[in-house]
């Protein structure tokens, strides 16, 4: 059983995390800058709300799921600029990070008002 929640939570947090990242990335009212703080203050209420629909999930697998969605949404630009988007990759990892600390924050929270 537990297997099973942590791929269904791996997998809800790569397709929910890509549509809204997706929305964010593409909407013409903000800046570039102002995207990327949108998305990395986003990112650790993303993890909680995910805590609050698989609580018996593992963090490792919702992470992943942040990570991957954010890559895919990243390979046009890796290819137009022929790899050197690459660099942006740490950025990823931080992202990922949030959403993750985001995760585990919530859990805590949860677990003490028990």
């Amino acid at each position: 059983m537990p297997r099973r929640v942590n791929v269904q939570a791996g997998i809800a947090s790569f397709l929910l995390f890509a549509a809204s990242v997706a929305v964010l990335i593409f909407q013409d009212a903000f800046d570039g800058l102002s995207k990327i703080l949108a998305i990395g203050v986003y990112a650790p209420f993303f993890g909680g709300a995910l805590y609050k629909v698989f609580p018996y999930s593992s963090p490792w697998h919702i992470s992943v799921g942040a990570f991957s969605a954010l890559i895919m949404l990243w390979i046009p630009v890796v290819a137009t600029t022929y790899g050197f988007a690459l660099i942006a990759t740490p950025a990823f990892i931080l992202c990922a990070a949030f959403v993750h600390a985001g995760f585990v924050i919530t859990r805590r929270y949860s677990q003490r008002a028990k």
